[in-house]
């Protein structure tokens, strides 16, 4: 997790680097320390197993898309927070429980705690408690709701996040109004 947190602020925060190489480099650090598809399984819960092949092969990048810049956006406004790490523990299913805090050079520390699981022998990230807020139950649950409005179908879905991933390309590629001025 240091190593994560480490690599996150040096290879994806600081000047000059464009928004879509902040993308770019997120999505490999993303497939590389988390375990993406059970993490964007268990987000659509028993609704994955209903979806068609196709619907899955889409959700799982439309997923993908989503996750990777929704943060890579939040580390383009990165503004010094650090991360303590407080220890570990087992938790469920052989998994282990990091704890740390984000330390924020104005205000409370946020408490974070890390579900890291063995896949083939590599440690991933499989979910992240903020404040005692699941990451992937919060997913869980407003994926659940967009496919119960939606008539209980998967395309409900999978509108609702190819419009958000467009929507957030879209946003991504304006102009930062905080970067000061280019040189002139």
């Amino acid at each position: 997790i240091a190593q994560l947190a480490d690599q996150a602020v040096t290879r994806l925060t600081g000047p000059g680097i464009t928004q879509a190489e902040r993308v770019n480099r997120f999505r490999v650090m993303f497939n590389d320390g988390f375990d993406v598809q059970a993490i964007a399984r268990f987000a659509m819960g028993r609704y994955y197993n209903t979806a068609t092949p196709a619907e899955q092969t889409e959700y799982l990048k439309l997923f993908e898309d989503l996750i990777v810049q929704t943060y890579a956006t939040r580390f383009a406004e990165y503004a010094g927070e650090s991360l303590r790490l407080l220890g570990t523990r087992p938790g469920p299913n052989g998994d282990t429980i990091v704890g740390s805090e984000l330390v924020r050079p104005s205000g409370a520390p946020v408490q974070v705690q890390w579900r890291v699981t063995n896949v083939a022998g590599a440690q991933k990230v499989n979910d992240i408690v903020v404040e005692g807020v699941s990451m992937i139950l919060i997913h869980r649950d407003d994926f659940a709701a967009v496919i119960q409005r939606g008539g209980g179908k998967v395309e409900a879905l999978l509108a609702n996040l190819r419009t958000k991933t467009t929507q957030n390309a879209a946003t991504a590629n304006q102009p930062n109004r905080n970067a000061p001025p280019p040189r002139r």
